[in-house]
């Protein structure tokens, strides 16, 4: 067996017995570049992409923000790709996600968040927010907290 496909098959095997999907789907394509340094070409290179029927992109982002300092918390919605004013925040969702594929709903959000200070402008956060997990992956700002509670709303053609 190919060296190549053992490595797949065993990454496969991993991910199944993790709790992973076996939902996959699996194509060969041309591989562009071969050998580079014999010159030669494989032929085919496997790609393995895992499929996710039921995660859909949502335009709006709903998250909640509180003051550590008052302890007041707010709730405000965001449109995807707009940015939106928390105190002195700038939060800017990218993509929002809603997976309705396990039995629980699972919303994430990949957001950049930017501080305004009197030096200037910094970044405070960028990456993803889970709203099942809010402290997975949350934002360090020592006044601050902002979390992800729902992605809503459908695209229309």
């Amino acid at each position: 067996m190919c060296p190549v496909l053992q490595v797949v098959l065993s990454l496969f095997c991993l991910f199944v017995s993790l709790g992973g999907s076996s939902a996959f789907s699996i194509r060969a394509a041309a591989d562009p570049l071969g050998d580079m340094h014999t010159g030669e070409h494989s032929g085919s290179v496997i790609q393995i992409k895992p499929e996710v029927p039921d995660r859909h992109a949502k335009p709006i982002a709903v998250f909640a923000g509180m003051s550590k300092i008052t302890g007041k918390v707010s709730s405000f919605s965001v449109d995807v790709g707009s940015v939106f004013r928390f105190k002195e925040l700038e939060i800017i969702p990218l993509i929002c996600y809603s997976d309705s594929s396990h039995l629980v709903k699972e919303d994430s959000v990949f957001v950049e968040v930017k501080c305004h200070s009197k030096g200037g402008i910094s970044d405070a956060f960028s990456g993803w927010m889970f709203a099942n997990s809010p402290g997975l992956n949350s934002m360090e700002h020592p006044v601050y907290d902002v979390w992800l509670i729902e992605c809503k709303g459908f695209y229309t053609n």
